[in-house]
């Protein structure tokens, strides 16, 4: 059982990768134009969002199968993950918001990003 749950984990994270390096050789193929970069760049943010995710289930779930000083150096390191990567969407949001400024009205359709929110301009 534990095997076939690795395995889901493993493969759920290695198509993430693909599709993410899919995305970057789309945007590689030619001069990206501004909606590409914005949906680019809100895409990174909302990405950077499921990694805290998948950071946070790891640092809750770890206790059930480690303990002691593995476990606090897991926990730390994940911890720091956790700030590094959080704080990028932070720093990205107002690029996101300058990008949505320079969308055409008919681009500027407000969809919801993954999270269910829209962009603040």
């Amino acid at each position: 059982m534990t095997e076939v749950r690795t395995q889901r984990v493993r493969g759920e994270l290695a198509e993430a990768r693909q599709r993410i390096a899919n995305a970057g050789d789309a945007l590689r193929a030619h001069p990206p134009e501004v909606a590409e970069l914005y949906a680019t760049v809100d895409g990174v943010m909302e990405v950077s969002t499921a990694l805290v995710d998948l950071i946070d289930a790891a640092r809750e779930q770890a206790p059930a199968t480690l303990n002691g000083e593995v476990l606090d150096e897991l926990d730390a390191d994940l911890q720091a993950m956790r700030g590094c990567v959080s704080t990028g969407p932070l720093l990205l949001a107002p690029t996101r918001d300058d990008l949505y400024a320079l969308l055409s009205p008919v681009e500027q359709i407000r969809p919801c990003r993954g999270d269910g929110l829209v962009p603040d301009v």
